[in-house]
């Protein structure tokens, strides 16, 4: 699913939430400034959440944070073949 997203907002995604870099380490590493790491890490966070809840149900707590989930009928299909071509 995270093949999903543009290059632009995938790296700096992995780099700080997959790889565990700070923010201002991803932006020296990208040559960009840290705000844009910040927005890019943000709507990548958002762009992952649409795409989770295009393909399940999801449960959640006050907080908003999701608690429990169902796939639903059809699955995430449509995104689990992104990034597959060839």
């Amino acid at each position: 699913m995270i093949e999903a997203l543009p290059e632009k907002m995938r790296a700096p995604l992995v780099m700080a939430d997959y790889e565990g870099m700070r923010q201002r380490e991803v932006a020296s590493r990208l040559g960009i400034s840290l705000a844009a790491v910040k927005s890019r890490v943000l709507r990548a966070r958002l762009q992952m959440r649409r795409m989770i809840e295009d393909c399940c149900q999801l449960e959640l707590d006050a907080r908003g944070s999701i608690t429990d989930f169902v796939v639903k009928p059809g699955g995430c299909s449509r995104w689990s073949a992104v990034g597959t071509e060839n």
